[in-house]
Order: structure tokens, then C-alpha cells, then sequence
């Protein structure tokens, strides 16, 4: 699977290189930096994909494993580490649920774990 970066991909690519995945890494934002403009991004993204052969879903990537950066206004959380400091496992749900809220205001159903 090809996954490029959304910096260099042009409306149509998913369709006519059958594109398996996007990643929004570094500046990879919508040029309206608001939840609606992710949505819609990412629902025209998988609009794409539905149109190949084979109809598969795209994945779309982002690393908001403390906080969806990308999303300006979107809640910025310290990096895992230091929440694990803090041993508060409650804390660390916590903040996992608002990610994961943030996330679905944008229309991306998951993230990239990291390892």
C-alpha cells in the first residue's frame, strides 16, 4: 500500500493510483484549518477510495497520540511519557477520551499508535 503524504496528493489520485492511505504528517492540514474542513477532506478521501474497483475504505493517518496538533484549537496534552509520570492511569483515560472526541470532530476514526 501507498501511503502518501497529503502535501502531495491531488483530488482524483485515491481513484486513479487505487491510494490505500493518507497521512497528514508535519503541515498536513486543510488549508481552513477547522473540523469541517477535515471532514470534508477526509469523507472527499474516502468518496475516492469508493469509487475503485475493489471499493476499499482508505485509512487515514495521523499521529494525535497526545492531542490532535493538527487541529487548530484542538487540545495539545504532554507527550505519553509524562503522563505516565504522573502514575495516574485515570488521567491517562481521560485524555484519551478527548483525543479520541477531537478525532471524530475531524472525520478521522483513528490515529497512528506509536511503539
Amino acid at each position: 500500500m501507498t501511503q502518501p503524504d497529503l502535501g502531495s496528493i491531488r483530488p482524483g489520485d485515491v481513484t486513479t493510483y487505487g491510494i490505500g492511505s493518507v497521512l497528514s504528517g508535519g503541515d498536513g492540514n486543510p488549508e481552513n484549518n477547522v473540523p469541517k474542513a477535515w471532514q470534508d477532506m477526509v469523507n472527499g478521501f474516502q468518496t475516492e477510495a469508493m469509487a475503485t474497483r475493489l471499493k476499499i475504505p482508505l485509512i487515514y493517518g495521523i499521529d494525535a497520540t497526545h492531542g490532535n496538533a493538527h487541529l487548530y484549537g484542538a487540545t495539545v496534552f504532554p507527550q505519553e511519557s509524562g503522563v505516565a509520570a504522573t502514575h495516574d492511569p485515570a488521567l491517562a483515560q481521560r485524555i484519551g477520551q478527548a483525543t479520541a472526541e477531537e478525532m471524530l470532530a475531524t472525520g478521522i476514526p483513528g490515529l497512528f499508535p506509536r511503539s
